[in-house]
């Protein structure tokens, strides 16, 4: 749809989707819990947490894609309050950090890091560095003269 190569649940590509591969836009999509949508046989314990929605989201980017989270009302035509708490807290985490995701690309350099919780992204000349958990020693970077380019 739209011009865009879609996944679902990493079913088909790698934990990083198509990434630096990719000659032709793409997304993930998948729902918060293991339905599309909602499903009322889920619990909560189905639900990915805020913090695992938002490293799919870094994942995602990082690697040149977009992330299509979809939610789904009951059968009143509510948001269940679990997937209303997960989008707020998504939209916290994006209104400090939206500017290393929204128009932003990959970082693809040789001198980028191979560590799966480091993950770059670029745009504007700046570079951005997203950590999905915060290091037990310092990180060292090299090689960053013009990175942003």
């Amino acid at each position: 749809h739209g011009g865009y190569y879609t996944t679902e649940y990493d079913l088909v590509h790698s934990q990083q989707g198509i990434g630096d591969n990719a000659d032709h836009p793409w997304e993930e999509s998948r729902g918060i819990g293991t339905s599309y949508g909602y499903n009322r046989f889920e619990t909560t314990e189905h639900y990915l947490s805020s913090k695992q929605l938002i490293d799919i989201l870094i994942d995602k980017v990082a690697n040149g894609g977009n992330f299509l989270l979809n939610i789904g009302p009951d059968a009143t035509g509510m948001i269940p309050v679990v997937m209303q708490e997960r989008l707020l807290d998504i939209g916290k985490w994006l209104k400090v950090n939206g500017d290393a995701i929204y128009f932003s690309q990959p970082w693809k350099s040789p001198n980028r890091p191979k560590n799966e919780n480091l993950l770059f992204t670029r745009k504007g000349g700046n570079l951005y560095i997203l950590l999905k958990k915060w290091p037990k020693t310092p990180v060292i970077l090299t090689g960053l003269k013009g990175a942003g380019k």
